[in-house]
């Protein structure tokens, strides 16, 4: 995910305005004054943010590997891992919350990817989404809570 707005508010002197990090969601949130810790940047620096303020990332940049300059849309990548944040091209929104690989993409239609969906029901099935239904993902394991996450 990125941070945006803080600038407009000046939420922690907006000093992590245009930074990528992660988070692992324990919970469903409803308010977007909530916070979770995400982790930010190539270091991993622990940081409390309101989920206002995280917005998902579309393309493939990685501090340190991959620059904001060089990044690729998401949808265009295959083999990439992403995690579905909305639903797919006919509205289906059963499949929030899985991950899944990009296996192509439509030359039409720049803004959608084929995804083969990584586990669940649906394993090994592929669907179509559009862009903003996507988020980039990361395959490695994390330390989260004291727990390993993969």
């Amino acid at each position: 995910m990125r941070v945006r707005g803080t600038q407009r508010t000046l939420w922690r002197s907006a000093k992590y305005e245009n930074h990528i990090g992660f988070t692992v969601l324990t919970r469903i949130h409803s308010n977007v004054d909530d916070k979770i810790l995400v982790k930010l940047g190539y270091n991993e620096t622990h940081v409390s943010f309101p989920l206002r303020y995280l917005y998902p990332l579309t393309t493939n940049e990685r501090p340190k590997f991959i620059s904001e300059a060089d990044a690729q849309p998401v949808v265009k990548c295959k083999g990439h891992r992403v995690v579905v944040i909305g639903g797919d091209l006919t509205s289906n929104h059963d499949l929030v919350g899985y991950y899944g690989k990009v296996v192509g993409f439509e030359i039409r239609n720049p803004g959608r990817a084929q995804v083969a969906i990584s586990s669940g029901p649906c394993a090994f099935l592929e669907f179509v989404f559009r862009e903003e239904a996507l988020c980039a993902s990361y395959e490695r394991t994390v330390m989260w809570d004291g727990s390993l996450v993969a």
